[in-house]
C-alpha cells in the first residue's frame, strides 16, 4: 500500500492504447500522471522512465514528490523489456549501447538488437500522451510541454531508474533539457569497451544540469562503472554519501547511499522503487530530498 505522499496527490492512470493506435501490446501498462498540488504550478514537467521490465505504477512515489513541488509529472510506459547492458554484454562495438538507446528514443532503425517503431518510441509516446492530457485536462498546464507536434524539451526534466536512467542520460545528449537525474545508471560498458561511445558525445543539455544517484553496494549494476559514466557525462563530484550528510550534499552531482540487501535487485532498486525504498514514520520516502535535489524540484 502506498503511503500518504501519494494519497495526497491527484494521480491519474491511462493506457497508451486508449489514445494511440499501433501501440505494442507488450508495452501497454498504465502511464502514471501526477498533477501539481500543494504548490503553485511551475510550468515544468518531470518525465520518469522505469527500469527493465518495470511498469510506471512501480514509481509512484517519485512522481508524487514532483507534484508536491508544483511539477507536472509522468511515469511513462515505453519499450523496456530487454536490458541494454545484457544485449551489449559481449559487444566490441562502442556504439552498441547508443544505437539501442537511439532506437528506443526515436523509433529509428539503428540497432539490430531491438525493434521499436516511431509510434512506440519514447518521444512519440510522450507527445501523444501530452496531446491527450491537453484535451482531457485543459486547465492542467500540459500544453506548456508541447511545441506543435513535438515535445518542448527545454521545459522537461528527465529522470529514470536503471535502464530508464541510461535512456534519460542518453536523451540529454541530443535534446536541451531542463535537467536530467539518472538513478542507478548509466553503466554502459563491458570488458571489451570501457565506456560506450555515446557518453562522450558533446551534449545538448549542459552537464551542470545532470546529477546521478546510486547504491554503492549494488550487486546488480557495477557502481564503479556508474561513477565512470557519470564522470564521462561531466557530472561533478565529489562522490558524496547521502546517508551521512544533508542537502545540499556539498553541491555534488555524484551521490550514493550504502545499503546491502539479500537479493541484487533489492539493492539496485532501494534508492527509488516504491516496493523497497525506505519511508519515514509519516510514510514519506526517506530519499525524497535527494530526488528533489538531483531533479531540481525545489
Amino acid at each position: 500500500m502506498l503511503g500518504p505522499v501519494v494519497i495526497g496527490v491527484r494521480m491519474t492512470y491511462v493506457r497508451p492504447s486508449t489514445y494511440t493506435k499501433g501501440i505494442d501490446p507488450l508495452y501497454d501498462a498504465d502511464n502514471v500522471i501526477a498533477h501539481p498540488t500543494g504548490a503553485k504550478p511551475k510550468g515544468r514537467l518531470l518525465l520518469w522512465l522505469g527500469g527493465t521490465s518495470t511498469i510506471p505504477k512501480m514509481y509512484q512515489y517519485v512522481v508524487a514528490v514532483a507534484a508536491l513541488h508544483g511539477f507536472n509529472a509522468i511515469a511513462l510506459e515505453y519499450p523496456n523489456l530487454r536490458e541494454v547492458n545484457a544485449l551489449c554484454r559481449t559487444s566490441r562495438d562502442p556504439d552498441c549501447w547508443g544505437d539501442i538507446r537511439n532506437e528506443i528514443f526515436t523509433g529509428r532503425s539503428t540497432s539490430r538488437l531491438v525493434k521499436v517503431d516511431a509510434t512506440n518510441s519514447i518521444q512519440q509516446r510522450l507527445v501523444d500522451l501530452l496531446q491527450y492530457l491537453r484535451l482531457k485536462d485543459p486547465s492542467g498546464g500540459w500544453n506548456a510541454f508541447l511545441a506543435g507536434d513535438r515535445a518542448r524539451w527545454s521545459s522537461i526534466t528527465i529522470g529514470g531508474h536503471s535502464q530508464g536512467a541510461g535512456d534519460a542520460a542518453y536523451i540529454s545528449k541530443y535534446r536541451r533539457l531542463a535537467g536530467d537525474c539518472p538513478i542507478e545508471s548509466p553503466a554502459d560498458g563491458n570488458p571489451n569497451v570501457a565506456t560506450a561511445a555515446w557518453l562522450s558525445v558533446s551534449p545538448q543539455t549542459p552537464p551542470r544540469l545532470g546529477y546521478g544517484f546510486g547504491n554503492e553496494l549494488d550487486s546488480f549494476a557495477n557502481f564503479g562503472t556508474m561513477v565512470l559514466d557519470w564522470t564521462t557525462l561531466g557530472f561533478a563530484g565529489p562522490q558524496t554519501d547521502v546517508d551521512d550528510v544533508k542537502p545540499p550534499y556539498f553541491r555534488s552531482h555524484q551521490l550514493f547511499t550504502v545499503k546491502q540487501f539479500r537479493g541484487p535487485l533489492n539493492s539496485h532498486d532501494y534508492p527509488i522503487m516504491d516496493y523497497v525504498t525506505p519511508l519515514d514514520a509519516k510514510g514519506v520516502p526517506v530519499f525524497a530530498p535527494i530526488w528533489s535535489y538531483i531533479c531540481g524540484l525545489d
